[in-house]
Parts: structure tokens; sequence; C-alpha cells
């Protein structure tokens, strides 16, 4: 005699994460920073017309708005002044989800401030490098502080530098794609040449700092 045991399934809905931001950067706010504001789940649209920036005085401040649906993150764009406080406040339905979700009331607020507070980098280099390159600017940690792509000689700039050690590295970029290149093993490439200026520098608040790179080939 078979016997034939039943069950019944009863489908489970699954918990939907929840829409969530954070801000690079949180709170200082350097002259050079752009502002970022990163999502926890991708974003689908973005209304310009309910993001509202005011400095310390209350004035509305011109503020521009792209959506990166690759990083998923939007990019604000502003001028920034001395010494000046930055509120913004984005009102609900200000961003949409993937799945039609909209923000609740988002506000943060920068502060910035003086020019005397950092140091300016001048960069120059030296010998026959091989061009296209990209000067790269890392801090201790090795995270990249600032870039600049260059296809010829030219004074590499870094102004508005916190106080603390960077090292600054040098890529070439032979295939000018204006990115570092692991190389592959199956094409049989090399991976992308990368030099390092000898030692770290130092900068300091209100320092005019002025290197020379001599680079061969």
């Amino acid at each position: 005699e078979s016997r034939v045991d039943t069950f019944s399934l009863k489908p489970v809905n699954a918990l939907q994460d929840s829409l969530s931001f954070s801000w690079s950067p949180r709170q200082a706010l350097n002259f050079t920073d752009t502002v970022f504001l990163r999502a926890t789940l991708p974003l689908r649209s973005v209304a310009p017309s309910l993001f509202q920036l005011m400095d310390a005085d209350s004035t509305a401040i011109s503020l521009e708005s792209h959506l990166d649906t690759v990083q998923n993150r939007v990019r604000l764009d502003f001028a920034k002044d001395p010494n000046q406080t930055y509120s913004l406040q984005i009102l609900p339905g200000g961003l949409t989800d993937f799945f039609e979700t909209t923000n609740d009331t988002i506000v943060n607020q920068w502060r910035t401030g003086s020019p005397t507070d950092y140091g300016n980098l001048r960069l120059n280099l030296q010998g026959n490098p091989a061009f296209p390159l990209i000067v790269e600017l890392i801090d201790q940690k090795n995270d990249l502080i600032r870039s600049k792509y260059l296809t010829g000689f030219e004074e590499v700039e870094f102004p508005y530098l916190t106080p603390g050690n960077y090292r600054v590295r040098i890529i070439f970029d032979a295939n000018q794609n204006r990115k570092w290149d692991t190389g592959s093993f199956l094409e049989k490439s090399q991976p992308e040449r990368v030099i390092y200026y000898p030692g770290a520098i130092e900068m300091r608040a209100n320092w005019e700092k002025v290197e020379t790179f001599t680079i061969q080939g």
C-alpha cells in the first residue's frame, strides 16, 4: 500500500529594504569638495525643485543636482565661500527609488573654513615621461585625494589641502583610458607602470609648497 503525504506552502513576503541616505562629506566642507548623496536602494529620479540650499543668512543658494545611476548617488554642485554655513533641505518626493518609494524630509549642514586653514601644493614635472599620465595625490592610507590627467608638460596644482602628509603617484596611461589597468594574463599584457615621488610631502596650514618630480621614461 502506497502512502502519499501532502503539505501546503504559504508564500512569505520578503521584507523590502528601506530607503536611507548618507552624505560625503558629512559636515566639514573643502572649497574643492563635491557633495554626494548616496542611497541604499537604486535611485530612479530626482526632483531638483524640492532641493533647497541656504547660507547662514538664510539666503537661497543656486544648486545643481545630477543623478548618477551607475554609482547610485546624487552630485550636488554649488559655489562655496569661506567661513560659511550651508543648510540643505530635500523635501518629500525629492528622491524616488526603484520601488517608487520617496524620501522623507532630509536635512544636512556643512561648514567651510578659511583659505588660511589649508596648504597649496604645486608640482613641476621634469625629465622624459611618456604621456599621457595620471598624477594622483594620496594620503598616508593610500586613499586618493586629488588627481589630474596630463597629455603634456604643465604645472600641477593641488590647492586647499588639509594639513598632513601626502604622497604623489604617477600612472603611465599606456592605453589612454584614464585609469590604471592591472594587465591581462590571457592578453599577455603587463600592469600599467606606476611610480611614486620619493618620500612624503608635508603640508601645513597657510603654506605654499613647490616640489619638482624628475621622471625618466
